[in-house]
């Protein structure tokens, strides 16, 4: 049963790789060279607010004849494939949450320097609490929500995972 499943996907994947290259519409690239001709792909452009490289991953939706593929082309194919200068990596923009307290427990900074966390996608576990993001685990204890007598295990095993040593200072 599970030959036929696969032989039939491989069959659907043929076909459909078959109708687009019939059709002749090739995905928009922003430079000559496809992703080979990305020599700056960490160039930051404010007004779309993303990367050269994310910029390449957008353009690959949208078709190659589009006025939108043009004119992107024209726009930014200079600032990120034929740049002399290389960028360097932007870092990312970071939100820090605006934490009411609700209580009913002490605050208890995830980091025990203060700081947010560097990571705030790294996931944990703790036994009285369930899983939760880095992210969530500094809004559950500015919100009063780790109990005191918890408050000290859990920035201990938070500190690595959580990255406070590179986080931002508050």
């Amino acid at each position: 049963m599970w030959k036929a499943t696969i032989l039939w996907s491989c069959m659907l994947t043929i076909l459909l790789a078959y109708t687009i290259a019939l059709s002749g519409n090739q995905v928009c690239q922003l430079c000559e060279k496809g992703l080979n001709g990305l020599n700056n792909p960490y160039y930051y452009i404010p007004e779309l607010d993303k990367t050269c490289a994310g910029l390449v991953m957008e353009l690959a939706k949208i078709s190659s004849t589009s006025v939108t593929c043009k004119n992107t082309q024209n726009r930014y194919r200079n600032i990120c494939c034929n740049a002399k200068e290389i960028a360097k990596p932007q870092p990312p923009k970071v939100i820090i949450p605006d934490v009411k307290y609700v209580g009913p427990y002490p605050v208890c900074k995830i980091c025990q320097n203060g700081r947010y966390p560097g990571k705030t996608s790294m996931v944990s576990h703790f036994l009285n609490f369930g899983k939760g993001s880095c992210k969530q685990y500094y809004i559950f204890g500015l919100e009063g929500k780790i109990p005191k007598h918890l408050c000290s295990a859990v920035q201990y095993y938070a500190n690595d995972p959580c990255a406070c040593s590179l986080g931002i200072v508050l």
